[in-house]
């Protein structure tokens, strides 16, 4: 009875649609981001951070890699191309290239002229160049470009390297600038979301000093009243949550 009085309220309704269109908004911004993100990701599958270094690194644990490939630089005498030589499958793809051979320490590898960067697989070859100490080379492709900045620098103040990124955009469309618009809106919208979950608070509060006054003379607690309160601002936030994380479920399995 205490909490149907409070929702029958118009200003209660009123709130209560607020919030509800504010769930749908930052639920539909949100995945439209992920949407971008993911449409974005496909574009940069190409790019790659590396860098060098003397030591061999795990990198597994470190935030947002993908994969990564420590190789060794191959010298083939090319004055167009750099070639790394690694043990496992590369994460940069130049199988649709046209090849050239190079041979180095009684093994042939395929490279490409049409990449600056050619990362190729051969296990005995690097085994080979690895026995001679050589520095590693580390290319690391990312779950989400959009965190390159991010990763970098975690590599940079961990390992004590300079980590390079290498960018390459397949598509003509500039996602990063459309993430940068979506964050800005809902940076907006959330200043403005919290600004009138206070109001509400502070009015839900102011109204119902008449009701706790007529549940102090009922025999209620100053304890219970204020539970009592604090439940009906919850219940207020609770359909449009609910809402939210239902909408942002729905558009995961969507993506």
């Amino acid at each position: 009875m205490i909490y149907r009085s409070f929702f029958k309220k118009k200003i209660t309704k009123i709130y209560l649609w607020i919030f509800i269109l504010f769930s749908i908004l930052f639920s539909f911004l949100f995945i439209a981001k992920e949407w971008i993100i993911v449409k974005g990701n496909e574009a940069y599958k190409g790019s790659f951070i590396y860098f060098v270094s003397k030591e061999d690194i795990d990198l597994s644990r470190i935030y947002n890699i993908k994969k990564y490939n420590k190789a060794l630089y191959a010298n083939c005498h090319s004055d167009l191309v750099d070639i790394f030589v690694v043990n496992d499958k590369p994460i940069v793809n130049n199988d649709n290239n046209e090849k050239v051979e190079c041979a180095l320490e009684g093994y042939t590898i395929k490279y490409s002229v049409m990449d600056e960067i050619n990362i190729v697989q051969n296990d005995a070859l690097y085994k080979v160049l690895n026995n001679k100490g050589e520095d590693y080379y580390y290319f690391i492709s990312l779950n989400n470009w959009f965190d390159v900045e991010r990763t970098s620098s975690i590599i940079k103040d961990v390992y004590k390297v300079e980590p390079i990124i290498n960018e390459i955009n397949i598509d003509s469309n500039n996602y990063k600038d459309y993430i940068y618009i979506f964050n800005i809106i809902i940076k907006v919208l959330l200043f403005l979301f919290v600004l009138l979950l206070l109001v509400s608070i502070v009015n839900v509060i102011i109204d119902e000093k008449k009701n706790n006054k007529l549940y102090y003379s009922l025999g209620y607690s100053k304890i219970r009243i204020a539970c009592i309160t604090f439940n009906k601002i919850l219940f207020l936030m609770l359909m449009p949550m609910i809402i939210f994380l239902l909408l942002l479920i729905v558009g995961k399995i969507v993506l």
